[in-house]
């Protein structure tokens, strides 16, 4: 599905709201249609009619025409009819061609301009007939085709006086004598009877402007938000109410966030925007003016039984169910029906599926009508249809969203709870990590949202989350109780998540381990503590029992198939990778989001060692932001600025830092510092030493217990870096010797450049057999690039001992492995300078 930009969609054609696609999507038939009949080496064939319900953007699907056009050197005329009774004749006619002048630069003295003059006068006065007035018009179209292409855009044709559409249609029937090419459009519903003859004799061609696919509406929320993921329940919401309609997708965005419910998060990163998220548990728009408008005249014009019924559907809920209605209102069956006909005729609601199913028209109808309800009119109504909601076969709480919009406007604030307590733990349950929070947060400190909430948020990886969450009620319960267990788990993961081993381990020892008995949660969270440590075989050994256990939950075994993919990836990329893949597998078989995510991400690492391929890291990411799972965002984001720091594609690098810098900051992870040192390393690609500078001392400020690691990383990733972008190999190795140094006390911490110290101390000094082996045994020592800078290393040491045969396979085999990666010329370049 493709998409073009729309920046030339005048400010007086757009939506109310601010949020405004940049794109057309979802439209891909009809632009290639456009682009045809625009095209400066086309006649445009016979006049196009594009038909659609209001709202489906067939004006804006002109509007790209016209820029086309104009685009191929047409002059374009360009004209619309207007709604009202007072409107002047020949409307959208006199608009086109008075503005011929502007289009065309003619000027008085020019023959085009007297026959355009002529044309104008007698658009302005009242013609004798249809006819003669087109015939005119033909003369001055035809004078001015001769000079260049003319193409006739007339918008709204459902709103023409019949004169003018007589006159349209003489134009039709002689376009060969004029010669323009003619565009026009109409609202299907009230598609005028001189057009519908025009089809009827096939001279003019229709094309349908149908409803935006929900893959379309998708693209086009993320178009409207500037970004590349969406929040489920967001997506949920705009694709159940626009009807597939792009002004009502636009709307809607701008009435969620005119009613503060659509949000942009502050950002700590002045380089990067805030991201759009979803402020509440219950999400509803304000219509705009000019809709609100519409809806209170067509609600006026109704009998008072029929407005009645009108709102008490609208309490219903944009799809409602109209059996409801009678005790709502007090009416019988036949009252109802036709009080909903009237609706209907109105234009107020349609009958989707001709089952008894029932909607509003559009999602902005529906909330105006319940804005127009005075507070105690809501409750009354609202309590009523909650009661019969409560005595349906699934009670209220199965009903979700309408119960709660129920329990709210009724002020029933346990049923309420009740019911968002309900949606909160099935998003939890599947996977829907930000809704949960959303739903629960609002809930504190009830305990069983509190506790709930700090697992979420501890599978989150937010660790001020799970604090927020747990500590209001730790103290009241009993240590013995089953929910201070399950809140001590989530303090577990939150410190682990932080990088705060230490109070991970603390918090450890207060799940005590029974004796006789195993706890296989226990054991994955000792395994994510060793892992951290460095003690890569003890969190193997903890993690694959659990790994191994068909019989345990699905995302218990994925987290100890990552910790056995992350633990094995230290030393042999392959085995890693085949770790993570069997966590996909059984994510992907149990239906589980967020664990899916993180095995993507996780599998995007094995890219970043073996390939520099991104696209499962940002799969990874896109599900994570999808999910609400800010610990995957952030790992994410900052593995990305990795990859393309490793391209040497800088600038791509830089944003996906900023993105990792921000959201690390705000959930307290230990990735903010190593965004940082990234960002520098970008700078040392670009010899630009004062941004490089400044970077570190960021990341030295951030580093909190990964400080030792950080200290490594300056000196090896970056200030080696760029003492090798300065043609000074020397200073180089001085740099990675200190990362070595530093490394010596970091056991099973990974470090991408060893294969580049072994070089330079082949280079620079001499490569002893210890140093070698001290490569081949490091942590990383698997990935292509320290393989192949080794063997490089080698060769070189073969060259000096005038073993040319060695040295020469050596080098061509350190240079088909580097091969490997995607877009890493500058790292080839780099090693054979270095070796030379």
């Amino acid at each position: 599905m493709g998409s073009v930009p729309v920046h030339s969609v005048p400010a007086d054609r757009l939506p109310s709201g601010l949020l405004v696609a940049e794109h057309i999507v979802g439209r891909d038939d009809l632009l290639a249609d456009l682009e045809t009949r625009v095209g400066s080496g086309s006649t445009g064939g016979p006049p196009l009619l594009l038909l659609a319900d209001a709202g489906m953007g067939k004006s804006r699907l002109l509007e790209y025409a016209v820029e086309r056009a104009r685009a191929e050197g047409l002059w374009v005329l360009e004209g619309r009819a207007v709604d009202g009774e007072a409107t002047e004749g020949y409307r959208s006619l006199k608009e086109a061609i008075g503005r011929f002048d502007i289009e065309s630069g003619c000027q008085p003295g020019d023959q085009l301009w007297v026959t355009w003059q002529s044309a104008l006068r007698a658009l302005t006065l009242t013609p004798d007939s249809a006819v003669g007035l087109a015939e005119e018009l033909i003369r001055f179209l035809r004078a001015a085709s001769r000079r260049v292409s003319i193409l006739l855009v007339l918008d709204d044709l459902q709103w023409s006086d019949p004169d003018e559409l007589a006159a349209l249609g003489y134009l039709v029937d002689n376009q060969a004598a004029h010669g323009a090419r003619l565009l026009l459009s109409s609202r299907t519903a009230d598609l005028a009877p001189a057009l519908e003859r025009l089809l009827d004799r096939r001279v003019i061609v229709a094309r349908n402007v149908p409803p935006l696919s929900a893959e379309a509406v998708t693209a086009m929320v993320r178009d409207c938000l500037r970004v590349d993921a969406v929040d489920p329940a967001l997506l949920d919401f705009v694709r159940s109410r626009a009807a597939g309609s792009p002004f009502a997708v636009e709307e809607l965005l701008a009435g969620l966030m005119r009613s503060g419910v659509l949000v942009r998060e502050p950002t700590t990163n002045a380089d990067t925007a805030g991201r759009w998220v979803v402020d509440g548990p219950r999400l509803r728009t304000v219509a705009p003016p000019t809709v609100a408008a519409s809806v209170h005249r067509r609600l006026a014009a109704l009998s008072p039984d029929a407005r009645a019924i009108v709102q008490a559907a609208a309490v219903l809920g944009h799809e409602f169910d109209w059996r409801f209605l009678g005790a709502m209102t007090s009416l019988d069956e036949r009252a109802v029906a036709a009080g909903l006909r009237a609706a209907a005729d109105a234009g107020l609601i349609i009958d989707d599926n001709h089952g008894g199913g029932l909607r509003f028209r559009h999602a902005l109808t529906r909330d105006e009508v319940v804005r127009g309800l005075l507070a105690p009119e809501r409750r009354a109504l609202a309590r009523v249809a909650l009661d019969l909601l409560r005595d349906s076969p699934d009670g209220s709480a199965a009903h979700g969203d309408l119960a709660l919009a129920l329990a709210e406007d009724a002020g029933d604030i346990g049923t309420w709870r009740e019911v968002l307590l309900h949606i909160g733990l099935a998003a939890a349950d599947r996977g829907a990590l930000g809704s949960a929070v959303r739903s629960l947060r609002p809930l504190l400190p009830l305990p069983a949202a509190a506790v709930a909430l700090a697992e979420v948020q501890g599978r989150r990886g937010d660790h001020r989350g799970v604090r927020e969450a747990a500590e209001p009620i730790l103290g009241s319960l009993p240590d013995d109780d089953v929910s201070v267990h399950r809140i001590r788990v989530a303090l577990v993961r939150a410190a682990i998540a932080a990088g705060d081993l230490d109070q991970a381990e603390a918090d450890l020892r207060h799940l005590p381990e029974r004796p006789g008995t195993r706890d296989p949660a226990r054991d994955v969270l000792a395994a994510l503590i060793r892992l951290g440590q460095g003690d890569l075989t003890g969190a193997m050994t903890l993690a694959a029992p659990v790994a191994e256990d068909a019989t345990l939950a699905p995302d218990l075994r994925c987290e100890a198939l990552d910790i056995l993919g992350r633990a094995g990836r230290t030393f042999d990329v392959a085995l890693g990778a085949k770790w993570f893949e069997q966590a996909l597998a059984v994510a992907e078989s149990a239906g589980d989001p967020h664990a899916r995510a993180r095995a993507l991400h996780e599998l995007g690492t094995i890219d970043l060692f073996d390939n520099l391929r991104v696209d499962r890291l940002e799969a990874a990411r896109t599900l994570a932001l999808e999910i609400g799972d800010p610990h995957t965002i952030a790992h994410a984001d900052f593995h990305l600025a990795e990859a393309y720091a490793a391209r040497s594609e800088t600038l791509p690098a830089r944003r996906s830092a900023d993105r990792a810098i921000d959201l690390a900051a705000r959930i307290g992870s230990p990735v903010l510092g190593w965004a940082w040192l990234t960002t520098a390393r970008t700078y040392a690609h670009e010899r630009d030493e004062p941004a490089m500078e400044a970077a570190i001392a960021r990341a030295r400020a951030t580093a909190g217990s990964e400080a030792p690691a950080i200290e490594a990383g300056i000196a090896g990733r970056v200030r080696a870096i760029r003492a090798l972008f300065g043609a000074d190999r020397a200073a180089a190795l001085a740099h990675l010797d200190t990362a070595a140094d530093l490394l010596a006390g970091l056991p099973g911490h990974h470090f991408p450049h060893w294969g580049l110290w072994a070089l330079l101390r082949s280079t620079e000094a001499s490569l002893t057999t210890a140093d070698e082996e001290r490569v081949r045994g490091a942590a990383g020592a698997d990935t292509r690039s320290n393989r192949a800078l080794l063997a490089a290393a080698v060769a070189v040491r073969a060259g000096r001992d005038g073993d040319r045969d060695t040295a020469t396979t050596g080098f061509a085999e350190a240079e088909t492995t580097l091969r490997g990666y995607e877009s890493i010329d500058w790292l080839v370049h780099l090693s054979r300078w270095t070796a030379l």
